[in-house]
Parts: C-alpha cells; structure tokens; sequence
C-alpha cells in the first residue's frame, strides 16, 4: 500500500476517533446540564419544605398564644362573680373586651396561616411528586450516557490501535508532517484535489503539482495550507 492510501485509511480512523470524541463531549454536556437541573429543583424543594416548616412553626405559635388567650378570658369571666366594687367590675369587663379583641385577632391569623398553610403544603407535595419522577428519569438517562461513552471509549481506543499500527507503515518521508497535521484543531492531514483546488483550503495550486498528483508520480502538499493532496 502506497502513501497516499494508506494516509487515506488513517485519515478514516482519525475521523471517527474526533466524531465519537465530539459525541461524548455531548454527552458529558447533557450529564452535566441534567444534573445542574436536577440540583436546582432539589433546591427549590428544599427551599418550599423550609418554608412550608417555617410556616408550620408560626401557626404552632399562634395556636398557643390563642389556647393562652382563650384560658386567660376564661379565668378573667369566672372572676367576675367574685367582684363586689363598681371598680373592680368595669376594669374586669375592659379587660374582657381586650381579651376578647386579642382573640378575635389571633383567631384571624390563624385562620390565615391555616389556609397558607394547606396552599404551602399542596404545592410542596407537588414539586416533590415532579422532583422524584425527574430525578428517576435522570438517573436512568445519565446511565444510559455513561454506558454510551463506555462503549465510545473503546471504539475510540480500538481505532487508535489501528491507527498508531498503520502509521508505521509510512514513509519516513511523509510520517512526520502527517502526525503532526493529523493532531491539528480539525484533524486534517490529507485533502482531494479538484482539478488544480484544493478541496480543504480551496486554493488552486500550481499546475505542475497538480500534474504531479494526477499522474501519481509522488507525494505532494498544497501550496496553501499544506495538507497532502490526492486525485
């Protein structure tokens, strides 16, 4: 096998070894973005259960203060049987009526809290419901990536191994520079010749190379960009 074609064959495994490279950057990409969403909507979930919880507290709180009232009125209007002065009887009604108005306002707020609290509670159900569907769902799909770039992986290793084995079939001559061309950003070495153009930098090149590489009398490069060039 000549030069030319066996840079060709190696130009073929270099190509799938940078496309299955590029497929699991890809995938790494979408682990990783899968991941980042499944982290804020553990965070968002964590952040409605902490608000939920404050909120519990709060109504807790207000239960108990409204259970205090409620005690402290009732000791309040028992006492009042047991009062004899003018006095004493309308400072224990003003405090019953303040005790009364306490009430009725705690008794708001907890009624408030109460309905904020079964709203907090429904819409926390539901985003734990979602982030455990989602998180399942995740699960399976990075596995399903990592198995994918497993299998990349060895393609990509294999492809090597035939590629570093056939490369030392080149000629002294052309190996070097093709190696090198090879690791370039697009991984090009070698590019077919249209007529007297180069098909990978679209320069036309001297006539006589071209002639050269029609007639297959030797190795050539383009003028250009310095890839080797076949008919």
């Amino acid at each position: 096998m000549n030069d030319i074609n066996l840079m060709l064959e190696l130009q073929h495994f270099w190509k799938q070894v940078m496309a299955d490279e590029a497929e699991i950057n890809r995938s790494k990409k979408s682990i990783s973005t899968w991941e980042n969403h499944l982290k804020s909507d553990k965070d968002n979930l964590q952040k409605k259960e902490s608000e939920y919880k404050s909120l519990q507290k709060k109504l807790k709180e207000k239960e108990a203060a409204l259970a205090d009232i409620e005690s402290r009125l009732k000791k309040t209007e028992e006492r009042k049987d047991f009062l004899k002065s003018t006095r004493e009887i309308e400072t224990n009604e003003s405090e019953i009526i303040r005790l009364e108005n306490e009430k009725d306002l705690i008794e708001h707020e907890v009624l408030e809290l109460m309905e904020k609290s079964e709203a907090f509670e429904s819409e926390v159900n539901l985003l734990r419901e979602k982030f455990e569907e989602s998180a399942k769902q995740t699960v399976l799909d990075i596995a399903s990536l990592n198995s994918k770039i497993e299998k990349l992986n060895d393609e990509i290793l294999k492809n090597k191994n035939n590629f570093n084995e056939l490369s030392e079939n080149l000629s002294p001559k052309v190996k070097s520079r093709f190696l090198k061309l090879i690791e370039s950003k697009d991984g090009i070495a070698i590019a077919r010749l249209n007529g007297e153009i180069c098909s990978h930098c679209n320069f036309q090149i001297p006539s006589f190379i071209a002639t050269s590489v029609l007639k297959n009398a030797s190795v050539e490069i383009c003028t250009n960009c310095g890839r080797f060039i076949y008919n």
